[in-house]
C-alpha cells in the first residue's frame, strides 16, 4: 500500500470536511440570529455612518493581516512562506476554529498550508502569538476592571468586591509570571523529548528574542478590533463616552475569553456579556447589533474566505 498517496487522500478530505462544516456553521449561526436584527434600531442612512461601517470592515483585514505576520516572522527561517499563503493560511484558521472551544482550532487551519514536516514548527508558533495575543488581553481587561472599580460602574455578574479583586490579580500574576519567567517556561518545555523531537531548540529562543516585537504587534491588533467595537457602537448606540466603551469593551474580550464557546457561539457569548456590561445604555437591540456585526466582519467573512481556500487546495492537492 502507497502509504504517502493514503495520506495525500485523506488530507484532502480533511481539508473538504472543514471547509463545508465551515460554511454550514455560518449558515446556521447567522440564520438562527437573523431574527436579533431589529430595523427599527439601525439608524438612519448617512455619510458618516457609511463611513464608520466602511472603516469598521477595513479594519478585519487589517486585524487578521497583523496575525498572519505574527506567524509569518515566528516560523523558522528555513520555512519559507509568502505573506498572501500566510494570509490565506490565517483565514483558515478562523474556519477551523469554528467548531473548536476558545477556537484553539486556528493553528490546525494554518499548519495545512505548511509541508507536513513542518507542520510542529508551525502549530508552535502558532500557538506562541495566540498565547501573546491573550496577554495583551488580560492585561487590558484587568485595567479595564480597575478602571471600572474606581468609577462606580457595576458589574452585575461580578457582584462581590471580592470577585472583583480576585480576578484583577489573577490576570495581573499570569501575565506578569509569563513576561518574567518565559524563559524558564521554554526550557523545561525542551526537557521534554516529545517536543525536541519535533521542535528545534532555537525555536524556543527565537521566540524569546521575538517576544517585544509580537507582543507590540498583538497589541496594535488589540487596537484595531476595539476600534471596532467603538466604531460600531458609534453607528447603532450613538453618543457614546469612547474612552469609557474602550474600557468596558476590554473587560469584554477579557471574560468572554474565560469561556469555553465555539466560534459559531460567539454571537451568543459575547452578546450576552455585552448585555450585562452595558445594560446602563438602556438600548439592549442596538448591543446585539453590534454584536452580530462584529462576528459576521470578523468571524463570518474570514471564515468564508478560509473555507474557500481550504476548498481550493483540497481539490488541487496543494
Amino acid at each position: 500500500m502507497n502509504y504517502t498517496k493514503l495520506y495525500k487522500y485523506i488530507e484532502r478530505l480533511v481539508k473538504l470536511g472543514i471547509s463545508l462544516t465551515a460554511f454550514y456553521f455560518i449558515y446556521h449561526q447567522f440564520s438562527n440570529k437573523s431574527a436579533v436584527f431589529n430595523f427599527k434600531s439601525v439608524p438612519e442612512y448617512n455619510f458618516t455612518n457609511l463611513f464608520l461601517l466602511f472603516f469598521a470592515l477595513i479594519l478585519m483585514p487589517v486585524n487578521w493581516a497583523i496575525d498572519a505576520f505574527k506567524w509569518k516572522i515566528l516560523l523558522p527561517s528555513s520555512i519559507t512562506i509568502s505573506f498572501r499563503k500566510s494570509f490565506m493560511a490565517t483565514f483558515s484558521g478562523v474556519a477551523t476554529s469554528l467548531f473548536m472551544p476558545f477556537r484553539s482550532g486556528e493553528f490546525i487551519g494554518k499548519i495545512l498550508f505548511l509541508s507536513p514536516k513542518d507542520r510542529w514548527h508551525g502549530t508552535a508558533s502558532s500557538l506562541f502569538s495566540s498565547l501573546n495575543q491573550l496577554l495583551v488581553t488580560i492585561l487590558a481587561g484587568s485595567l479595564g476592571l480597575i478602571y471600572m472599580h474606581f468609577n462606580n460602574i457595576d458589574i452585575y455578574i461580578l457582584p462581590k468586591k471580592i470577585s472583583l479583586l480576585l480576578i484583577i490579580i489573577i490576570g495581573l500574576l499570569v501575565s506578569l509570571s509569563y513576561l518574567f519567567f518565559q524563559k524558564r517556561i521554554f526550557k523545561r518545555l525542551e526537557n521534554y523529548s516529545f517536543i525536541t523531537k519535533r521542535i528545534n531548540r532555537e525555536l524556543f529562543e527565537s521566540f524569546s528574542n521575538k517576544k517585544h516585537k509580537i507582543l507590540t504587534l498583538s497589541f496594535i491588533r488589540y487596537l484595531a478590533f476595539t476600534l471596532q467595537y467603538l466604531l460600531l457602537f458609534s453607528i447603532f448606540i450613538k453618543e457614546i463616552n469612547w474612552f469609557d466603551m474602550f474600557m468596558m469593551t476590554s473587560v469584554l474580550f477579557y471574560l468572554s475569553s474565560a469561556i469555553p464557546s465555539f466560534g459559531w457561539a460567539e454571537i451568543a457569548v459575547k452578546g450576552s456579556l455585552a448585555l450585562v456590561l452595558f445594560e446602563y445604555l438602556n438600548n439592549d437591540s442596538g448591543v446585539l447589533l453590534v454584536a452580530v456585526c462584529i462576528w459576521i466582519i470578523n468571524i463570518g467573512l474570514p471564515s468564508l474566505i478560509g473555507a474557500s481556500a481550504l476548498l481550493k487546495n483540497s481539490f488541487n492537492g496543494n
